[in-house]
């Protein structure tokens, strides 16, 4: 099983925050979602429970959190972030069909979670923003999108 996040639950809303940065490193790549990123957990409908998991179940919570945070950053291309999200739920634990499943349901209806609306473009920005004052020497790992960078430091 691969480490997990350490988490604080976000009072009033169905949502964690890490308190400290996660990463994961899977095909190749390097990623690590910064402390104070908001995650829900993978994002699965009451109704697919008995067939994959529950939002924060040990088995998918890391590879959730590290997939929400690709997703919004855009570190890693979609379908790599995909992938890299398959092989780290096969490393936690996961079994073959109910790792396939997710990834599945995350490739064929993930892709409004993939484009940005104004409310992530926000959490970036207040992310950044508050990451620049307290761990600078880490911010290049974050892998934090050029154009929010250069937007925040104007």
């Amino acid at each position: 099983m691969i480490a997990q996040p350490v988490i604080r639950p976000i009072p009033g809303r169905n949502m964690m925050r890490l308190v400290e940065d996660y990463e994961v490193t899977s095909l190749g790549h390097r990623i690590v979602a910064p402390g104070g990123f908001r995650s829900d957990g993978a994002s699965i409908p009451p109704i697919g429970w008995h067939a994959t998991y529950t939002p924060w179940h040990p088995v998918v919570l890391g590879p959730a959190v590290m997939h929400d945070w690709c997703y919004l950053s855009h570190v890693i291309p979609r379908e790599i972030a995909d992938d890299v999200f398959y092989d780290v739920l096969l490393r936690n634990g996961a079994d073959e069909t109910r790792a396939w499943l997710m990834v599945w349901a995350v490739a064929e209806y993930g892709g409004p979670a993939w484009e940005w609306q104004d409310r992530d473009l926000y959490e970036l920005r207040l992310l950044w923003r508050i990451l620049r004052r307290r761990a600078s020497d880490r911010l290049e790992l974050y892998g934090f999108p050029a154009d929010i960078i250069e937007e925040v430091a104007a």
